[in-house]
């Protein structure tokens, strides 16, 4: 037997076909007061889209160099616990961690220890405010090139 798609058993259908099906199955209702509603944010929302929809939007265009990089979250409450997890994670193939900092840490060395720092993109989520932290942190890292990024929210905490 060959290989066949499904799709070739059936017809293409266009979206006025579709809208035509739906307002007859809405048995006189109209369509734009019963199916389309309009979002907080004044998107009026459809009950299908097609091709033709997306003929006039514009895309995100990521910049040049950017790069996808496989992420896994850390939780660190327990330091040595959190560094075995980031190396297991890092040999199974992740490239970038994200730390939640949930208090004050006492030893960056052993939250980052065996781990190539200039190879992996570290994302530090904090979880409250505290400045020594913080400076304790840029002060292990140093000036290297190492990638970070700090997520804090100042408002919230």
């Amino acid at each position: 037997m060959a290989n066949k798609s499904l799709f070739e058993d059936f017809k293409a259908v266009s979206a006025k076909e579709w809208k035509q099906k739906i307002q007859y199955d809405l048995k006189g209702a109209d369509y734009n007061e019963t199916l389309i509603w309009e979002s907080l944010e004044g998107i009026h929302v459809k009950p299908f889209y097609s091709a033709e929809d997306s003929q006039n939007t514009h895309s995100f265009d990521l910049p040049k160099y950017h790069t996808w990089q496989i992420g896994h979250p850390i939780y660190t409450a327990n330091l040595d616990k959190a560094n075995r997890k980031a190396i297991a994670v890092l040999n199974s193939g992740v490239q970038s961690l994200l730390f939640k900092i949930p208090k004050a840490i006492t030893s960056w060395q052993s939250l980052l220890r065996d781990i190539d720092l200039k190879q992996t993109s570290l994302h530090f989520s904090f979880e409250h405010l505290d400045m020594k932290t913080i400076r304790s942190l840029m002060d292990f890292i140093g000036d290297d090139e190492i990638e970070i990024f700090l997520n804090i929210d100042i408002l919230g905490n």
